[in-house]
């Protein structure tokens, strides 16, 4: 009984590092690439560019405008639209494409983080 809790101790604080260390890398090296790819008509939309704490399951998440305003809505249509010119910089896709190219090593660096920890 004794070993089955520290086992569990030590999977959920191998879960919580996990985490944290997965937050610490999109934020660094993924949500930079969103930012430059994000559309920059005004600068509004790639201000509200973040990465959010893990969550209880551990998942972060890249998120682009804010439910209160205007650009959350806009965000997503700025994601989506693949037929919208973006003049000043910035495409559709902007977090997707990021992401799909991070994926592959993205467990590696995220192992390479957790044993800096």
């Amino acid at each position: 009984m004794a070993g089955e809790l520290q086992l569990e101790v030590v999977v959920a604080s191998m879960i919580a590092r996990a985490a944290q260390a997965m937050h610490d890398v999109v934020q660094e090296e993924v949500l930079p690439i969103t930012q430059d790819l994000c559309p920059k008509d005004t600068g509004e939309l790639v201000a509200t560019g973040r990465v959010t704490d893990p969550d209880a399951m551990g998942t972060v998440t890249i998120s682009y405008g804010n439910v209160d305003d205007k650009t959350g809505i806009y965000a997503i249509v700025q994601h989506e639209r693949m037929d919208l010119n973006h003049p000043n910089g910035g495409q559709a896709k902007y977090v997707e494409q990021p992401l799909n190219e991070a994926a592959p090593t993205l467990v590696a660096r995220i192992g390479e983080r957790m044993r800096g920890m």
